[in-house]
This record gives structure tokens, sequence and C-alpha cells, in this order.
């Protein structure tokens, strides 16, 4: 999707709209070293934005909604009940370090190269630079408030990458 970490964190239930398969990002979700934890607007205004979810996503969301149910039902009393999509196996949210450390571990087990989350990112929007997305339409969904931004950081990536790509295929002989 592209969120960013604390957005993943901020996220609830209500943001999802499963018929029009749309996240609203309206929050964020930051550890502070003063408040602790604590939900908050996103990065900028650019930032509140309507972003759409794939097939597969959908169907991974609503398969994790129906686990959360069977805790929360196995759990009773000690399940903390939460608006957030993405919790511990006692309702607890999820700060963006666990979000991130969870995904450390998973990408371990797999037979993966290291990346990290935030490179996520940068793929999706790299991705969509090669399906011949408008960058604008790029800058909105990931939430810049400057399509420079965008720009700057995976057009620039997209020019390498198709120079690496050629490179190495004019050294096949």
């Amino acid at each position: 999707t592209g969120l960013r970490r604390g957005e993943i964190a901020g996220l609830w239930w209500e943001d999802i709209d499963f018929n029009n398969k749309t996240i609203s990002v309206k929050r964020a979700y930051y550890k502070t070293k003063i408040k602790g934890n604590v939900t908050t607007k996103p990065k900028s205004r650019y930032s509140i934005r309507t972003v759409g979810l794939s097939d597969l996503a959908i169907s991974c969301l609503l398969e994790y909604k129906e686990e959360q149910q069977m805790l929360k039902n196995t759990l009773h009393r000690y399940w903390k009940d939460s608006p957030n999509v993405f919790t511990d196996e006692l309702g607890e949210v999820l700060s963006p370090d666990a979000i991130s450390s969870r995904w450390r571990r998973l990408v371990k087990k797999l037979p993966l190269k290291k990346i990290r989350l935030h490179d996520l990112r940068a793929s999706f929007a790299t991705y969509l630079v090669y399906s011949k997305t408008p960058i604008a339409d790029i800058s909105k969904t990931l939430g810049h408030s400057r399509i420079s931004t965008t720009v700057d950081m995976y057009v620039k990536n997209y020019d390498n990458y198709y120079k690496s790509a050629r490179d190495n295929i004019n050294k096949i002989k």
C-alpha cells in the first residue's frame, strides 16, 4: 500500500472499506520519549489520503480479522479491545518498532533478501513508476506534500534500475 510504519500502526478497522477496496489514512501511531505511545494525525495534511487495496490485500486483511476475532473469543477478559488493525496476541496496539521487528523476524525465516519494512514502500512506488502510473498519482498515494519528493526518491531509482538492467543485459554473451 505504500503506507509509512506509523500509518500502518495507526490503522483502524473502520478505516478499511472492504467494498470499495480502500484504506483511509487518517492517523498515525508513534512512540515518543516524553508522551509514550500516541495516536496523532499523519506526517502532513497530504498524508491524510485514501489508498487502494488489491484483492490479495483485502483477502489477507479479512483472514487476519477472523484470526483476531478468534483470539478475542478465546481470551475473553484478557483481550484488550482496540480499534487498531495491527495488534499483538492480546489485542494491544503494535508500535511501529514492533511492526518492523516482526517484519525482520519474518524475513529471517523466509528465503528473502534482507529488506527493511520501509523498503516495501520504495518497492511499491518503484513498481508504480514501472507500470507507468502518473507521478502525481504516486505522490498522492504515498502522501508526499510535493511531487518533487516522489521524483527525487523513486523516479531517480527507476532510472538507475533501468540503466543497471541495461548494462547487465549488455554483459550477456
